[in-house]
C-alpha cells in the first residue's frame, strides 16, 4: 500500500471537494442556490453579473472556488466564468488546460467540460456544453460534482468512464499555489534552495531584517530569520518585518502576524498529538529551556513529518531543510495559522 502523502495541494483539494459535497442538493431557485450565484457576482468576471433563472453549471464552480479560497486566489488560479467556452480559452492562457479526452491523471478538485454532441470518435475538440468538479477517480470512472445537473437544475453527482464519450477537456488548477499556505511552502522551498546555494551559516544570533542583508553582510540566518523572509516574500509580513516563536509570537512583525493569523495554544501537547490541528505551511514554535525554535511544518508522508527549519546541521539537506524525526516528539507552545486572504 502506498503511503499516504499530506501536501499544502492535497488540502487544498480537499477543501474544494468537500464544499462541494455538502452543496449537494442545492435546487435552483432554492436560498442556497441565490447564494451562490450572489458569491458569483462578487467578481462578475465576464462583466456582467448573474441571473437566478440562467443555466449556471460554470458559475457554479466559479463560486465554489471564490467560497472556499477567497475572491483574490479564486481570480488568480481559476478560470472564472459563467461560460464554459470562455473558461477553457481562459485555462488555456493560464496554462492549465489539458486538451485531452483521454487525460487518465485527473485528481480531486479538477474541472471537466463536457460536449453533449460528441460522437465519441477522435479528439473532442467542438464547443463545451457543461462542467463539474471531480470528487475522486477510480483505474475507470470519474466521479464528479455539478452544478445545474438534469431537469431539477441542482448540484448532483455524475460518474463518468475515463476516456469516455462526451469528455471535452479538463482544467487543473494550481493547488500548491491557491492557498496562502500554498504559497508558504513554494516560497519555503526555494529559500532552502538559495540558503544552500549561498552558502549561509547558521547563527541563532542572526537579526538581519530580509534575506539580501543577511547574505551581502555575514550570510548568518536562523530558524526564524528564514521564517520571517519567507513571510515577507508572500507578503504576510511588510519588508524588514522579522518574528520569532516561544509560546507567543515576538518581533517587529508580531502585530501584523497576529493579526494576519489564527493563534493556537496547545496544553502540553507533543507535536504528534496535535497533528490533526496542523496544514502544510502553519508555523509552529515550542521552547526547550532557555531555547525557543521556529518551524513550518511542510508536509506529513506516511509516518515521517517533514519541516522547513533554519536550525543548525539542518542546512546540510540538500533538497529540503528539514527536521529530524525526534521533533515529531517535541511538545509544541504555539501553532500559527495565516488567514487566506480574502
Amino acid at each position: 500500500m502506498s503511503k499516504k502523502i499530506i501536501t499544502a495541494e492535497s488540502v487544498a483539494r480537499a477543501k474544494i471537494v468537500a464544499k462541494a459535497v455538502d452543496d449537494i442538493g442545492i435546487r435552483q431557485g432554492s436560498k442556497e442556490h441565490k447564494k451562490l450565484i450572489d458569491t458569483f457576482n462578487t467578481v462578475k468576471p465576464d462583466g456582467a453579473p448573474m441571473t437566478y433563472t440562467a443555466p449556471w453549471c460554470d458559475a457554479y464552480v466559479s463560486a465554489l472556488a471564490i467560497e472556499t479560497f477567497g475572491k483574490e486566489a479564486a481570480k488568480e488560479y481559476f478560470p472564472l466564468s459563467y461560460n464554459c467556452n470562455t473558461t477553457i480559452a481562459k485555462a488555456k492562457k493560464m496554462g492549465i488546460w489539458k486538451e485531452s479526452d483521454a487525460y487518465d491523471k485527473a485528481k480531486p478538485g479538477d474541472l471537466i467540460l463536457y460536449d453533449w454532441d460528441d460522437s465519441g470518435r477522435g479528439e473532442n475538440k467542438n464547443s463545451a456544453d457543461h462542467i463539474g468538479i471531480v470528487r475522486y477517480v477510480t483505474s475507470d470512472s470519474i466521479h464528479v460534482i455539478e452544478g445545474n445537473k438534469g431537469v431539477t437544475g441542482q448540484v448532483g453527482e455524475r460518474i463518468i468512464h475515463v476516456n469516455g464519450r462526451y469528455i471535452r477537456g479538463f482544467v487543473t488548477p494550481k493547488y500548491d499555489r491557491v492557498t496562502i499556505q500554498g504559497r508558504i511552502i513554494r516560497e519555503a522551498d526555494e529559500m532552502a534552495k538559495k540558503a544552500i546555494k549561498d552558502k549561509m551559516i547558521y547563527d541563532g544570533s542572526a537579526t538581519h531584517n530580509t534575506y539580501n542583508k543577511a547574505k551581502k553582510s555575514d550570510k548568518r540566518v536562523n530558524c526564524a530569520t528564514l521564517a520571517s523572509y519567507i513571510l515577507q516574500a508572500v507578503k504576510v509580513l511588510p519588508l524588514n518585518r522579522r518574528i520569532w516563536l516561544s509560546d507567543k509570537i515576538n518581533g517587529s512583525g508580531a502585530t501584523t502576524l497576529r493579526k494576519r493569523s489564527t493563534v493556537i495554544h496547545p496544553k502540553n501537547k507533543r507535536t504528534k498529538d496535535v497533528m490533526h490541528q496542523l496544514e502544510p505551511g502553519d508555523l509552529v514554535g515550542y521552547k526547550f529551556g532557555k531555547n525557543v525554535h521556529t518551524m513550518i511544518y511542510h508536509h506529513k508522508e506516511g509516518r515521517k513529518v517533514y519541516w522547513f527549519t533554519g536550525g543548525g546541521s539542518d542546512f546540510k539537506a540538500k533538497k529540503l531543510i528539514r527536521r529530524r524525526p525526534f521533533y515529531y516528539f517535541k511538545r509544541v507552545d504555539i501553532i500559527v495559522k495565516v488567514k487566506q486572504p480574502d
